[in-house]
């Protein structure tokens, strides 16, 4: 009897073991789809057991196969958004962290994140401390960080707490935006304001001066009137030309400037520029040297590329020192022509290469605005080349000197396949 009553037992944990081997291989989508469920279940009590039991674990497997799509849903959605997303969880430890927080932290994009403290895999005691507030005072945050790295870069962190379903925090979201260009654009407007003040102020304080000259009587000395009035014709024209070249930058940077291309002879063209600046290059007893074939033609706008040209040589003459050769070359290939200036300046730092097109912007302000210019001919000279969908290139060394070359393409139709877009952030 003992026997029977022990063989029944262990008949009865085979059973139930078996029978939870086919929920399992179930619930793990096992090619076996059949189910097989032992016959002792199937008599009573356990057939009714045994139902209610594979009933529950549907539901579940289908609650659980629902909320796992919803989590790749959301998911995808952190992934697919311009912004980093870092969801962090009260003890600590991120729950999820988008490529785009990766790339902006400077982290590889192959390491999980999910799991790892914030202070493991950030190390910035601004971020930390910005998610500490995020739980000590549940609000809507902002605040602008500057992080160092490879590439320093103004992030705009903005975050808020998250609470359970019983209104307590147990964690906080950060949204990383990359606001770099918005503050390189700030600075530059800053720039041109102070720098386009300074540049009107200078020839209205030399008129003023002047007329008030005149009017206590300096206009009774011929000799003298003259002098005065040769002065201030020169600031006048300083100034509109200032105002006339930010007309036409304005413009090319709206694109809205619309070019007249037709054939242009290279060779006559700098000619003429290199004649019209002879009274620079005399003075400082500068040599140029014009190396293009007399053949050469190009499709541009006429006027648009003389000022490009003729602001990249007057550029290279002012820096260059007396005595010195500057180069001018112009070469082709199939489908582009390229205009080089080379001059034997000081050179440009690295570090400046970047900014040297932006509007006003100088490397030494005093020394720079000692030689003449308003600080808007290599602005112009990119836009110009821009408009024209070319290339300005610039190779330069401290104490040799400095290449800037103008690629542009050769053929009129190979204009029309882009629309012409700007750039105001630094050399494309």
């Amino acid at each position: 009897m003992f026997s029977l009553a022990l063989l029944a037992y262990f008949a009865t944990l085979l059973g139930i073991s078996s029978f939870y081997h086919s929920l399992q291989k179930w619930q793990n989508h096992s090619e076996d789809k059949d189910i097989s469920i032992p016959s002792l279940l199937l008599e009573e009590p356990f057939h009714k057991w045994g139902n209610r039991l594979l009933t529950k674990q549907k539901e579940l497997l289908k609650e659980q196969q629902k909320r796992n799509e919803e989590l790749k849903m959301y998911q995808n959605l952190f992934e697919s958004l311009g912004e980093g997303v870092l969801v962090i969880h009260k003890a600590g430890h991120l729950l999820l962290c988008n490529s785009q927080a990766k790339k902006l932290l400077e982290v590889r994009k192959e390491r999980k994140m999910e799991g790892l403290k914030l202070l493991e895999v950030i190390r910035n005691m601004e971020i930390y401390q910005f998610y500490k507030s995020l739980l000590h005072e549940p609000a809507y945050r902002e605040k602008e960080i500057l992080l160092g790295g490879r590439n320093r870069r103004n992030l705009l962190l903005r975050g808020t707490s998250i609470e359970d379903g019983k209104g307590k925090i147990f964690g906080a979201v950060i949204f990383l935006s990359d606001i770099s260009s918005l503050k390189n654009l700030e600075r530059m407007r800053k720039d041109f304001v102070s720098n386009l003040s300074h540049e009107l102020k200078t020839p209205l304080t030399v008129l003023e001066g002047f007329i008030e000259n005149l009017k206590e009587g300096g206009w009774e000395n011929p000799e003298q009137a003259g002098k005065f009035l040769e002065i201030m014709e020169r600031n006048t024209k300083r100034m509109s030309s200032l105002v006339q070249d930010l007309l036409l930058l304005s413009q090319l940077e709206g694109g809205k400037f619309q070019l007249d291309l037709q054939p242009i002879g290279l060779e006559e063209t700098i000619q003429n520029i290199i004649e019209d600046l002879r009274s620079i290059w005399e003075e400082k007893n500068i040599k140029i040297h014009l190396e293009c074939p007399s053949s050469l033609e190009i499709m541009v706008h006429a006027n648009l590329f003389i000022i490009a040209c003729k602001n990249l040589l007057e550029n290279a003459l002012r820096y260059s020192p007396p005595d010195s050769e500057v180069l001018v070359t112009c070469k082709e290939d199939s489908k582009e022509v390229r205009i080089s200036v080379h001059d034997q300046g000081p050179g440009i730092p690295q570090h400046e290469q970047g900014k040297i097109f932006e509007r006003f912007y100088r490397i030494d302000r005093g020394r720079a605005r000692s030689k003449g210019g308003s600080g808007l001919g290599l602005s112009l000279v990119k836009h110009i080349v821009q408009a024209h969908h070319g290339q300005i290139l610039l190779d330069s060394q401290i104490g040799r000197g400095s290449i800037f070359t103008i690629q542009l393409l050769k053929k009129k139709e190979e204009h029309k396949e882009k629309p012409y877009k700007t750039d105001i952030t630094g050399v494309p």
